[in-house]
């Protein structure tokens, strides 16, 4: 089965754990504007990064004991 991350589900996770935009952005090397339009449906976030993505914020969640 492969995950697909929807942007929503992106800015509600990064929401709930306490991430910027532009946090994200940085660590992730796009800019503020590529989250927004991937937030907002308007950019495709496309699979290899999408595992990026949710090992990311399921670090954070682990750490702030979240998940």
């Amino acid at each position: 089965m492969v995950y697909i991350l929807t942007g929503n589900e992106l800015k509600k996770r990064r929401i709930a754990i306490g991430v910027s935009r532009l946090d994200l952005a940085t660590y992730l090397e796009v800019s503020c504007r590529t989250v927004e339009g991937w937030e907002q449906g308007r950019f495709k976030i496309y699979r290899p990064l999408q595992k990026y993505i949710m090992s990311f914020l399921s670090n954070i969640e682990r750490q702030k004991g979240i998940r």
